[in-house]
Protein backbone atom coordinates (compact mmCIF):
# COMPACT_ATOMS: atom_id res chain seq x y z
CA UNK A 1 0.00 0.00 0.00
CA UNK A 2 1.06 3.16 -0.66
CA UNK A 3 0.74 6.12 1.83
CA UNK A 4 0.56 9.78 1.01
CA UNK A 5 -0.18 11.57 4.28
CA UNK A 6 2.40 12.33 6.65
CA UNK A 7 0.77 10.71 9.94
CA UNK A 8 0.13 7.50 8.21
CA UNK A 9 3.71 7.23 6.74
CA UNK A 10 5.09 7.68 10.20
CA UNK A 11 2.98 5.30 11.87
CA UNK A 12 3.66 2.52 9.20
CA UNK A 13 7.41 3.46 9.98
CA UNK A 14 6.90 3.47 13.43
CA UNK A 15 6.25 -0.21 13.60
CA UNK A 16 9.94 -0.75 12.61
CA UNK A 17 11.95 -2.22 15.96
CA UNK A 18 12.65 0.16 18.01
CA UNK A 19 10.44 3.15 17.20
CA UNK A 20 7.29 2.26 18.52
CA UNK A 21 8.62 1.26 22.17
CA UNK A 22 9.68 -1.75 23.72
CA UNK A 23 6.15 -3.46 24.82
CA UNK A 24 2.52 -3.44 24.28
CA UNK A 25 2.80 -1.05 27.18
CA UNK A 26 4.92 1.67 25.87
CA UNK A 27 3.11 1.40 22.55
CA UNK A 28 -0.17 2.19 24.05
CA UNK A 29 1.35 5.25 25.36
CA UNK A 30 2.97 6.03 22.76
CA UNK A 31 -0.48 5.78 20.87
CA UNK A 32 -1.95 8.41 23.64
CA UNK A 33 0.80 10.59 23.49
CA UNK A 34 0.63 10.60 19.73
CA UNK A 35 -3.43 11.17 19.87
CA UNK A 36 -2.61 14.69 22.45
CA UNK A 37 0.22 15.63 19.89
CA UNK A 38 -2.60 15.33 16.67
CA UNK A 39 -5.18 16.90 18.74
CA UNK A 40 -2.83 19.89 19.30
CA UNK A 41 -1.84 20.01 15.76
CA UNK A 42 -4.92 20.22 14.56
CA UNK A 43 -5.79 23.30 16.43
CA UNK A 44 -2.79 24.43 15.21
CA UNK A 45 -3.69 23.47 11.60
CA UNK A 46 -7.17 25.49 12.14
CA UNK A 47 -5.16 28.83 13.10
CA UNK A 48 -2.75 28.73 10.61
CA UNK A 49 -6.10 28.46 7.97
CA UNK A 50 -7.58 31.30 9.36
CA UNK A 51 -8.44 34.41 7.10
CA UNK A 52 -6.97 36.65 9.19
CA UNK A 53 -4.50 36.60 12.80
CA UNK A 54 -7.50 36.86 15.28
CA UNK A 55 -7.15 33.80 16.64
CA UNK A 56 -3.46 33.79 17.79
CA UNK A 57 -3.87 35.43 20.84
CA UNK A 58 -6.21 32.90 21.83
CA UNK A 59 -4.47 30.37 21.00
CA UNK A 60 -1.13 31.07 22.24
CA UNK A 61 -2.89 31.88 25.45
CA UNK A 62 -4.56 28.41 25.79
CA UNK A 63 -0.95 27.10 24.54
CA UNK A 64 0.51 26.24 27.77
CA UNK A 65 -2.12 24.67 28.90
CA UNK A 66 -1.63 22.31 26.16
CA UNK A 67 2.28 21.77 26.60
CA UNK A 68 1.82 21.13 30.12
CA UNK A 69 0.99 17.88 29.72
CA UNK A 70 4.81 16.55 27.76
CA UNK A 71 6.80 18.99 30.36
CA UNK A 72 5.30 16.87 33.06
CA UNK A 73 5.73 13.28 31.06
CA UNK A 74 9.44 14.67 30.30
CA UNK A 75 10.29 15.53 33.85
CA UNK A 76 8.67 12.36 35.30
CA UNK A 77 10.72 10.43 32.84
CA UNK A 78 13.99 12.44 33.27
CA UNK A 79 13.50 14.21 30.51
CA UNK A 80 14.58 11.22 28.06
CA UNK A 81 12.19 10.94 25.34
CA UNK A 82 8.07 10.79 26.11
CA UNK A 83 8.19 7.03 26.47
CA UNK A 84 11.09 4.43 27.98
CA UNK A 85 15.03 5.29 27.04
CA UNK A 86 14.69 5.66 23.27
CA UNK A 87 13.21 7.58 20.76
CA UNK A 88 9.88 6.92 19.41
CA UNK A 89 6.97 8.62 16.91
CA UNK A 90 5.75 10.31 19.23
CA UNK A 91 9.08 12.19 19.92
CA UNK A 92 9.63 12.76 16.19
CA UNK A 93 5.83 14.58 16.30
CA UNK A 94 6.54 16.48 18.82
CA UNK A 95 9.77 18.35 18.32
CA UNK A 96 8.53 19.16 14.74
CA UNK A 97 5.51 20.75 16.68
CA UNK A 98 7.56 22.43 18.94
CA UNK A 99 9.48 23.42 15.98
CA UNK A 100 6.44 24.98 14.52
CA UNK A 101 5.42 26.92 17.73
CA UNK A 102 8.61 28.59 18.16
CA UNK A 103 8.23 30.20 14.32
CA UNK A 104 4.73 31.29 15.47
CA UNK A 105 5.93 32.34 18.80
CA UNK A 106 9.38 32.61 19.91
CA UNK A 107 8.81 32.54 23.50
CA UNK A 108 6.42 29.79 23.76
CA UNK A 109 8.58 27.47 25.75
CA UNK A 110 9.96 29.93 28.16
CA UNK A 111 8.00 28.57 30.82
CA UNK A 112 8.90 24.67 29.88
CA UNK A 113 12.95 23.99 30.92
CA UNK A 114 12.20 20.13 30.17
CA UNK A 115 10.75 20.54 26.84
CA UNK A 116 13.34 23.13 26.31
CA UNK A 117 15.75 21.13 26.53
CA UNK A 118 14.36 18.27 25.04
CA UNK A 119 14.29 19.94 22.10
CA UNK A 120 17.71 21.15 22.27
CA UNK A 121 19.33 17.36 22.52
CA UNK A 122 16.97 15.96 19.92
CA UNK A 123 17.67 18.85 17.18
CA UNK A 124 21.23 17.59 17.75
CA UNK A 125 20.97 14.43 17.04
CA UNK A 126 23.03 13.63 13.59
CA UNK A 127 20.29 12.52 11.73
CA UNK A 128 17.28 15.27 12.82
CA UNK A 129 19.86 17.86 12.52
CA UNK A 130 20.97 16.87 9.01
CA UNK A 131 16.81 17.13 8.32
CA UNK A 132 16.25 20.41 10.01
CA UNK A 133 19.38 21.43 8.06
CA UNK A 134 18.15 20.27 4.62
CA UNK A 135 16.63 22.54 2.32
CA UNK A 136 13.44 20.21 1.70
CA UNK A 137 13.06 21.10 5.37
CA UNK A 138 13.83 25.01 5.09
CA UNK A 139 11.54 25.07 2.34
CA UNK A 140 8.89 23.53 3.62
CA UNK A 141 6.32 26.29 4.75
CA UNK A 142 5.49 25.51 8.75
CA UNK A 143 3.16 29.18 8.49
CA UNK A 144 1.84 30.11 5.67
CA UNK A 145 4.12 32.36 4.06
CA UNK A 146 6.77 31.60 6.79
CA UNK A 147 9.44 29.12 6.52
CA UNK A 148 12.04 27.58 9.53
Amino acid sequence: MKFIFTHPICLDESSAPGLYGKDQRHAAVIDMMDEALQDLLNKYIKLMFEKDDSGKEGYLKTLPTDLKPFEKTLSSNKGSFLVGDKISLADYALVLLLIHHQVLSPPCLDAFPSLQRYLKRLCARPNLHAYLQSDEFKNRPIIPGKRA
